[in-house]
């Protein structure tokens, strides 16, 4: 402790001289090579974060210590330093960076690196390109922008659906979502787990990301690029940074934008039309060879005594109780009692004309509404520099009284505490709300189970539209199909399933600047998410039993991440540069999770668990993981067209035994400019590089996988029975493990008019952690072990031009990708003792096989 007060102290001596120290006040113009100002120029201290921005003259002031060098740099420009001495006025020129070689893109831990730099391949996309087309989950703006990232949305009529995002193929049996991280901290994204039966899908939770508030994403595909994340990193990064103010704007500056969009059901099936509620069968159909078609007396007389006559939807007519559409003729003017018909008592449902209703299912969706609002704040001082984000999204599904409403907060704040010491806080609050999420699966409260394939020709959408709300004469909900089916209406009414999330995620970070290349990072961050959910469903719905049913849940996560990095990067000489981190990394996660459930209810459709009829049904889960972690890069360049990297990293994961508890992670990439080294012309190859690197990461598990546990069974007689769990625990279980080398190039023609990437890569991953049957005999269903091979390899090709150019008129841009991924399971488990091999593995089952 007494050694931790010292170091303290003397950090804020040297900060207090810092601050004490004399300083030049520096003032000029920044200028293009036409000598028009350039605003928005950052004009830094090197070596510190003290800096501002050159006003929408090209004007700038700063105060800047005696000895100092100015850093000016800008997007489009190339860079240029500066050195104070003493002068007072400084006037730069800078140029224009045609091929983009001063481009930086943000890497793994958050660090901003030239991409000329690297040995792997990595592609950046702009906030921008985010908005242009509005999605409701982030994730899906990602679709068709980067080469060998594949997403998938769930579903396209459910609102708050999951979306999926694989980058280089699937390398594991168990998770293959690739780490999600926000201004340098990892975020849950978490996603449902659905079935074929009764599922509601929650979605992804890096939906809650605001798009508004995203500046850029840049993708880490390969180990090499994300090697440092050691097992968080095995299948690729999202590294998502979010906007900050502009240092060069004084006061308030105010951004709003307001984005409605509509969206229709765009492809219904092919439906028949020619035959109604019914089914046919070999007796019916032999019945209708004796009767001629054109005497519609009879065959009217025919059909509504032998194929279909409705009564109460449930058997009690004829046939009234299919729901396939295998019955009398369409359209032929036969006259049929159905659910809608005049319905007298004594006499039932009177016989109304038989028709078809071609659009009866494309008549239940309505138009989608998507309306975002979006406000920011920002602004700086001297010392100081702070935007807040504060937006609304409200959506109102295709399918009826499905809904879901986002609202975000984000505060980002960067200040200077003295020349060398710098705090930057990035906060986000999500508030996210569902009154209803459509059902999914094979289930009566399924909506499309009964429109999309169980539906009669013949059936009037708008007559249970009107109507979902009474009884029929029987007093049971109006509807044309009680065996098996809800009205529509009312299962979009009367069982619904909401969702209230609350999260807050974000960092605090510290920055010491020792020199101008020695600095120090002290970060902790943070994600934290509080979500409810409902699940309703009224009596008298098929499949609920009398008064109804319910179920309510609550899920909390939490991760927390500490980090420590020092960062060094020097120039030796005229040629080479060098540069590295040494870092620490803490994680902790945590899961709770709890249940409550009432399968009866005492009053109808009153959803209290004291209202339960019977013993409610409860279910809780807590986990808790730590993961620490130390890492390393080493950073080489010679004469800025050789660049050599390395890094290292080791965990030690509290899912694993302790025997194999540390693992470690090491990576190796090279990248060369060959344009620059022989000097080649740039009219025509403007800029060549080629990259070659290797990585190996991993992958561990979830909690409570190493020792076998006891599973709680129904109460028998007043006492909770408790049984072995089926699992066999592993034996010295050890983490996956991935190893991949990957080569491509970087090619620019035309001083940069027409851009290709190339990428080979091949991925294998060893010791899949995989649940492996084996005899019951044992008293066991299956063993947990390390088992397997995966094999991905693929090639990648993003092609970019440059159709049209022009400073004050129509540009035209065009960015093509390409993608090739090769999947294989090399090999399953091996018994060591007696070498037979697993031919097959079942990874999941659908229909009880």
């Amino acid at each position: 402790m007494k050694r931790f007060t010292s170091i303290l102290v003397c950090l804020m001596l040297i900060g207090f001289q810092a601050i004490m120290a004399q300083d030049i006040e520096v003032s000029g113009t920044v200028t293009d090579a036409s000598g028009a100002p350039l605003p928005g120029v950052s004009i830094v201290v090197k070596g510190t974060t003290t800096g501002t921005a050159s006003d929408v003259d090209g004007n700038f002031e700063l105060p800047v210590p005696a000895g100092a060098t100015l850093v000016f740099s800008s997007v489009g420009m190339k860079s240029q330093e500066i050195a104070v001495s003493n002068q007072t006025v400084i006037d730069v020129t800078l140029e224009a960076d045609i091929l983009g070689l001063e481009e930086v893109v943000v890497t793994a831990l958050g660090i901003t690196r030239e991409k000329k730099a690297l040995g792997y391949a990595v592609q950046e996309i702009g906030g921008e390109e985010l908005t242009m087309a509005r999605e409701t989950n982030v994730v899906n703006s990602l679709q068709g922008k980067v080469a060998g990232v594949q997403v998938t949305n769930a579903s396209g009529a459910g609102i708050s659906s999951s979306s999926r995002i694989v980058i280089r193929g699937n390398s594991s049996f168990g998770n293959n979502q690739p780490l999600f991280v926000v201004d340098g901290t990892p975020i849950i994204n978490t996603s449902t787990n659905v079935s074929q039966w009764e599922a509601h899908d929650f979605g992804n939770q890096a939906m809650d990301i605001d798009p508004n508030h995203v500046e850029s994403i840049s993708v880490l595909k390969g180990p090499s690029a994300t090697a440092l994340y050691g097992s968080r990193g095995a299948n690729g990064v999202v590294l998502i940074t979010t906007k900050k103010a502009d240092k060069a704007s004084r006061g308030i500056g105010v951004d709003f934008d307001h984005t409605t969009t509509f969206e229709n059901v765009a492809i219904m099936p092919n439906y028949q039309n020619d035959y109604g509620q019914g089914y046919g069968g070999s007796e019916y159909v032999a019945g209708l060879e004796g009767i001629d078609v054109g005497n519609i007396s009879a065959y009217n007389e025919y059909s509504v005594n032998n194929a279909f006559a409705y009564v109460d939807g449930n058997w009690g007519g004829v046939m009234d109780g299919i729901d396939e559409s295998w019955g009398p003729r369409l359209d032929i003017g036969l006259m049929i009692p159905q659910f809608n018909s005049p319905y007298t008592e004594g006499s039932g449902y009177q016989a109304t004309p038989w028709v078809s209703n071609p659009n009866n299912t494309k008549d239940f969706f309505e138009t989608g509404v998507t309306m975002t609002n979006s406000l920011a704040l920002s602004g700086s001082t001297a010392k100081t520099a702070a935007r807040l984000t504060i937006s609304n999204q409200w959506q109102n599904g295709v399918v009826p009284s499905t809904d879901q409403m986002r609202n975000n907060i984000g505060i980002s704040t960067t200040s200077n505490l003295g020349r060398r010491l710098t705090t930057t806080v990035n906060l986000n609050y999500v508030n996210l709300k569902n009154d209803n999420i459509p059902g999914g699966g094979y289930d009566s409260g399924n909506i499309m189970q009964s429109i999309g394939g169980w539906f009669a020709r013949q059936v009037d959408m708008n007559a249970l539209k009107d109507n979902w709300e009474t009884l029929d004469p029987n007093d049971n909900p109006y509807n044309w199909n009680r065996s098996y089916h809800n009205n529509p209406y009312w299962t979009a009414n009367k069982l619904l399933t909401s969702r209230q999330r609350n999260r807050l995620y974000g960092n605090v970070n510290l920055t010491y600047q020792f020199t101008d290349w020695l600095s120090l990072l002290a970060r902790v961050g943070t994600d934290y998410s509080h979500e409810a959910r409902k699940n309703t469903r009224a009596d008298m719905s098929k499949d609920v039993t009398p008064g109804g049913d319910f179920w309510q849940q609550t899920r909390t996560y939490s991760e927390t991440n500490a980090d420590l990095i020092l960062t060094a990067n020097k120039q030796l000489n005229a040629d080479l540069r060098l540069g590295g981190s040494l870092g620490g990394n803490y994680r902790r996660n945590t899961y709770q999770y709890q249940r409550i459930e009432a399968n009866e209810l005492t009053v109808p459709d009153l959803f209290t668990i004291s209202n339960v009829k019977g013993t409610p049904s409860v279910g809780m889960n807590d986990q808790e993981k730590i993961i620490n972690s130390v890492f390393g890069t080493l950073n080489f360049s010679f004469k800025d067209w050789l660049f050599l990297d390395a890094t290292f990293r080791n965990d030690w994961s509290s899912t694993l035994p302790e025997d194999n508890w540390s693992y470690f992670y090491p990576s190796v990439s090279l990248g060369w400019i060959f344009t620059e080294t022989f000097g080649i012309s740039r009219n025509v190859l403007s800029f060549a590089k080629i990259r070659a690197s290797w990585a190996q990461v991993g992958n561990d598990t979830d909690p409570y996988q190493t020792l076998a546990t006891y599973v709680g069974q129904s109460p028998f007689g007043g006492v909770t029975p408790f049984r072995f769990s089926r699992q066999l625990p592993p034996l010295g279980l050890k983490p996956e493990l991935t190893t991949s080398f990957e080569v491509g190039g970087d090619f620019r023609f035309f001083m940069n008019r027409i851009g290709l990437d190339l990428t080979y890569y091949n991925a294998v991953t060893t010791d899949q952690i995989m649940a492996v049957d084996i005899a019951s005999s044992t008293g066991y269903n299956s063993m947990f072990l390390n088992a397997g091979e995966i094999q991905n390899s693929g090639v990648e090709i993003a092609l970019n031009g440059k159709i049209f150019q022009s400073n004050d008129g129509f540009n035209w841009d065009i960015m093509i990708n390409w993608a090739k991924n090769n999947n294989k399971v090399n090999e399953l488990y091996v018994d060591p003792e007696t070498g037979d091999a697993l031919e097959s593995y079942q990874i999941s089952t659908s229909w009880g096989s």
